[in-house]
């Protein structure tokens, strides 16, 4: 993804249900912010867009398996 180092992607995919999650490492935690802003501009510049939904990726899987 450019020039974003330490990208890990986990695609989640379960009947209907299907998504990618990125997320990026840093050294330390004032790292953080810039290492996201870089993973953000990254992921736009690909004309990609960031889900609107804040449940975790758990709570969807769990959400999901339950109403079946």
């Amino acid at each position: 993804m450019g020039n974003v180092r330490d990208v890990v992607a986990e695609r989640w995919t379960i009947d209907d249900l299907d998504f990618l999650e990125l997320s990026i490492r840093s050294d330390t935690v004032a790292d953080a912010p810039a290492a996201q802003q870089e993973l953000e501009r990254a992921v736009g510049a690909l004309n990609l867009q960031p889900d609107s939904d804040s449940k975790s990726k758990t709570e969807r899987v769990l959400t999901h398996l339950a109403g079946r």
